[in-house]
């Protein structure tokens, strides 16, 4: 994994003249060996406009030769942020979760407010960064990141919020509302 997170990690430096970079990670440990980015656009044109610009870009290029025999999948969403829940990476985290809520169609809306609710009990136990919702590619999918100082803490603070009744509510309520629930 380190020969591919270097190359795209030039390959990222060069494209952030045309869009920011708000995230580069790799997972682990439950998958070993994927390689996320996080990219924000103003709008679908300047989305279009920055690719079209990359995909000229020599590094890009080079990324492409030298990256694709190392890459088993690839998954591409366009994510809408909630005006409620402001992307707000922290200065310093050692380890982060993103946590992808796939639910049943037609539940969107009664997930959210659940969820908000519930919000004010989970944030006790470990800090949000973002809430993101499925726009282009598998819909029917809420994206949350989490931080943590590290996985012991992630641990830690997930135990304790299990532990919490009204939490154990919230999560009652969530439940039916998903197929299914992946952290990353």
């Amino acid at each position: 994994l380190e020969p591919f997170a270097d190359l795209a990690s030039r390959a990222a430096k060069a494209a952030s003249r045309h869009a920011e970079l708000v995230g580069q990670w790799t997972t682990e440990p439950r998958e070993v060996g994927r390689l996320v980015e996080l990219w924000k656009f103003i709008d679908f044109h300047h989305r279009a406009a920055a690719r079209a610009r990359i995909a000229r870009q020599s590094v890009w290029k080079k990324f492409l030769q030298q990256g694709q025999p190392m890459i088993t999948g690839t998954e591409s969403l366009v994510l809408l942020p909630f005006p409620e829940w402001t992307f707000s990476p922290p200065a310093h985290s050692a380890f982060y979760e993103l946590r992808d809520h796939r639910l049943h169609p037609g539940t969107t809306g009664q997930w959210i407010e659940i969820w908000a609710r519930g919000m004010g009990v989970r944030q006790k136990y470990s800090k949000l960064v973002g809430l993101w919702q499925s726009d282009i590619g598998e819909l029917n999918r809420m994206i949350t990141l989490w931080s943590y100082s590290s996985l012991q803490q992630r641990h830690d603070a997930r135990r304790a919020a299990n532990k919490d009744p009204r939490w154990q509510e919230t999560v009652a309520k969530l439940a039916p509302l998903m197929q299914r629930m992946e952290a990353t």
